[in-house]
């Protein structure tokens, strides 16, 4: 009994070790100003990459005293800006939130799963995030790469993140 649990104790622990290692930085690189500090914003941009690429929150604050930031996202859907809002909200409360429209015209809610990682990893797993996966996503793939990222990571292993691993592993650059 005690082997038995010992090994499952291993495999999942070499199951978040390579989770760690393998995961996607991007959201968590963009997003972790946002979760770490506790400015209150003026203003939250939400949108397409219109929205991600045209607005600037430093410079709304140095030429106008605006503090403001910018979740606008690739090709982000009406729904993907909407429960990124929701999302949000949930740690910050904007006086205004901006909403890009640009994805109004388009025909559905669906977007690219590749692009959606940039919008929702920064997440943590909630029940509020899989209501949004689930809106956004109709396809039981789509979902669980999002809300297990580490299902897609196998595809990962030419390009890992070693840093956690530096101070355990004699690991050089």
């Amino acid at each position: 009994m005690a082997a038995l649990l010992l090994f499952a104790v291993l495999v999942l622990g070499g199951i978040a070790c390579s989770a760690r290692i393998l995961r996607r930085t991007d959201s968590e690189y963009k997003y972790h100003p946002f979760f770490a500090d506790d400015t209150e914003y003026d203003v939250i941009f939400y949108g397409t990459s219109h929205v991600l690429n045209a607005v600037h929150p430093m410079q709304l604050w140095k030429e106008h005293g605006i503090r403001a930031y910018n979740f606008g996202g690739h090709a982000n859907s009406i729904a993907a800006a909407y429960w990124t809002l929701v999302l949000s909200c949930q740690y910050h409360k904007p006086q205004v939130a901006v909403l890009d429209m640009k994805g109004a015209a388009w025909d559905d809610t669906i977007m690219t799963v590749n692009y959606a990682h940039l919008s929702f990893d920064c997440f943590p797993l909630s029940r509020l995030k899989v209501r949004a996966i689930c809106d956004i996503f109709p396809q039981a793939d789509h979902r669980m790469e999002l809300l297990v990222p580490f299902s897609i990571y196998h595809n990962r292993w030419s390009d890992p993140d070693l840093e956690p691993l530096k101070g355990l592993l004699p690991i050089t650059d």
